[in-house]
This record gives C-alpha cells, structure tokens and sequence, in this order.
C-alpha cells in the first residue's frame, strides 16, 4: 500500500511487527502516549487514525500513524478495508477508545487472557472511575478470584 504524505516517512504501510494491534482513533487530547511508557517489549502494535490537525503529533518509530477525518466508524472501517490484507495477519485486535487510561503492560494482559481463553471477541473491564453505561462492565472487588466473565454481550459506546 503506497504511503500518503500524511503518513510516517518511515512507515510506508501497515505492516506487523508484533503479534497484536491496537487501532486508536485519536485527536489532539488522546490517551494513548500513557499506554506506550515502558512498553518497549509490549506485544501489540499500535496504528493510530488521527482525526487531528497537527502534522507532528503522535509521529514515532514504534507508531503507525494514518490521517483521517471524519466520524469514528466509518474512518474505522474504510481504515481496515483498506488495510486488510495486513491487519489480518494479527492474532488479535483492539479498537479502544482514546479517552482510555491505562498502561502497556494492561493492554498486554487483554491480549494474554483472549489468547489464553482462546477468545474470538473479547472486552477490558472498567474501573469503578470509568465512564460505563452498563454494570457489567466494571471490574469489581473480585479481580483477585476471577481474571474473565463472560456476559452475553459487549458494549461499545458510540455505535
């Protein structure tokens, strides 16, 4: 896939480096800087669509970074489209939001108990300080006893 002037100098494609992605749509306030502090040996890679307007923000050697305005699913979609025969060679995918707070080592603890599982769809728990719209997604006081639940659906919230 021939690179666009927006994309990374250094990365002309997507292109798997590790056994996982994390797909971030971002803006200018993202997250998502948190989550590769001391990941240097993190299993995922991660492909940030930028919705932004700052032609230096979010550039790293260890970040793919692709442009795209517009609403979030659709720039999602017409993202994996038109990547897929790349993003399909990972063994699994995330599409967290860019307001998440988290650490590296967290998202490598997602990937770990779906690949543990053997789970085809999967979703972090949230802390009792999150945004959530169903209580089923919190983590709870129990998160010693249980490392899965497995309620009969999954909450994404702008769909």
């Amino acid at each position: 896939m021939p690179a666009t002037a927006a994309d990374n100098d250094h990365t002309s494609q997507v292109e798997r480096r590790r056994r996982n992605l994390v797909i971030v749509r971002a803006g200018d306030s993202s997250l998502h800087p948190l989550w590769l502090q001391g990941s240097a040996d993190r299993s995922w890679d991660l492909l940030v669509s930028y919705f932004g307007a700052d032609a230096e923000r979010y550039r790293r050697a260890d970040v793919i970074r692709l442009d795209s305005k517009g609403a979030k699913w659709p720039a999602l979609r017409a993202l994996i489209e038109s990547h897929w025969d790349h993003i399909a060679l990972y063994d699994y995918i995330w599409l967290p939001d860019d307001d998440i707070a988290c650490r590296g080592r967290d998202i490598d603890g997602i990937f770990r108990l779906s690949r543990d599982y053997q789970l085809q769809l999967s979703q972090p728990a949230l802390t009792l300080d999150s945004y959530f719209a169903w209580i089923y997604q919190f983590r709870g006081n129990y998160g010693a006893l249980f490392s899965a639940r497995f309620p009969r659906a999954v909450f994404a919230v702008d769909v």
